[in-house]
């Protein structure tokens, strides 16, 4: 595949597209649901894109999320941006909250070309913002970018009702 993953792809995407891309992903990952399947690791990297343009859910081998231990203290740093907060707090079986929660950070993911929680350098920073429940930030409030905080919220504003219509 020419495009690679949604990391390659999402930086030279044309907004109008944003929506049915995730739209893909939500009908992919809905499919899983209904057979019973959690994915528990949905991120970019593992959201191919079709030559059509088309979002395709991969990577389930290796869908698991490594949480710190006592006697490893490792983190997967990649998957820790799209943990959802309940997954650190003790809910350790992955569940469709867990994938619909990484489905709003890969949104998060396509509207920024940055993973959630990529102001923090370290891993334990992700760790106590998810422990607090704290949502990833809005752009332009860190930096007062008033013109990438309007592009984030245009894109909200938009009908989420025709989503399927454009996909």
């Amino acid at each position: 595949m020419k495009n690679r993953n949604l990391c390659n792809y999402a930086p030279h995407l044309s907004q109008k597209f944003y929506l049915p891309l995730i739209s893909n992903v939500v009908h992919g990952l809905h499919y899983l649901h209904k057979l019973g399947v959690v994915h528990s690791d949905l991120k970019g990297q593992n959201i191919l894109i079709s030559d059509e343009g088309c979002g395709l859910i991969t990577d389930f081998d290796t869908s698991h999320i490594t949480t710190a231990t006592a006697t490893s203290g490792t983190l997967s740093a990649t998957t820790l941006h799209f943990t959802a907060p309940k997954m650190l707090l003790g809910d350790k079986k992955p569940s469709k909250e867990f994938d619909i929660w990484s489905v709003g950070c890969l949104f998060y993911e396509i509207l920024l070309c940055k993973e959630p929680y990529y102001e923090y350098k370290y891993e334990v920073q992700i760790v106590a913002a998810l422990s607090c429940k704290q949502p990833p930030m809005c752009p332009g409030t860190s930096t007062g970018n008033t013109e990438e905080k309007d592009d984030w919220d245009n894109n909200f504003d938009q009908d989420w009702d025709t989503i399927d219509d454009q996909a």
